[in-house]
């Protein structure tokens, strides 16, 4: 990829943060790096494929780390703090894409089905996986539904799109942990404890 393409995708990036991705144009995008609309598109051919080159390599990443977590000879309880942790340090490592990401899921399904449209449901059914592995186990509740406890889990991690600032007052390590603490201390099964 070069240079200038990698300005581009920042330049996306940024706009489709600031503005949303249905009121940002290719317009605002090449007057960021300082282009002209038409010389973009010898780079991009639509919209679409910025936001798809936006979002894609920090969620196959992610993904990624989550298929290497499930599969892990570790408690499940150190599986879920793994996923919280690159669940968020994600946001680090990859802002503002990952916002993008979170901020615009709705256009990234329906604006790239044949490319990412159906990665959302993946990544969840990972996180299902794990918490499935805890209950047959015993390490987790078994009165747990996996997939409201992962939309729970999900949501939580997901929101701190609305409010996370990189180099703020909380880092993605400290809120991990956190993160980790609040979730597990809920469902982490406990000796002599009745299901609900």
């Amino acid at each position: 990829m070069s240079k200038r393409e990698q300005e581009i995708i920042a330049a996306a990036a940024e706009i489709f943060k600031e503005k949303g991705y249905q009121a940002a144009t290719t317009r605002d995008i090449a007057a960021a790096v300082g282009i002209q609309q038409a010389t973009l598109y010898y780079y991009v051919s639509s919209k679409e494929e910025l936001l798809y080159l936006v979002v894609r390599e920090p969620m196959m990443r992610l993904y990624v780390q989550m298929e290497e977590i499930v599969k892990a000879s570790v408690p499940t309880r150190r599986k879920i703090e793994l996923d919280i942790q690159a669940h968020l340090a994600a946001f680090d490592d990859s802002y503002p894409h990952m916002f993008v990401f979170i901020q615009e899921l709705p256009n990234v399904v329906t604006a790239l089905p044949d490319r990412l449209g159906e990665f959302p449901g993946r990544y969840q059914h990972l996180w299902e996986d794990i918490l499935q592995q805890g209950m047959t186990t015993a390490e987790l509740r078994t009165d747990l539904d996996p997939v409201a406890t992962t939309l729970m889990i999900l949501g939580m991690c997901n929101w701190m799109s609305r409010w996370y600032r990189k180099g703020g007052r909380l880092d993605t390590t400290t809120l991990a942990k956190q993160y980790a603490s609040a979730v597990l201390d809920g469902i982490v099964a406990r000796p002599g404890r009745a299901p609900c």
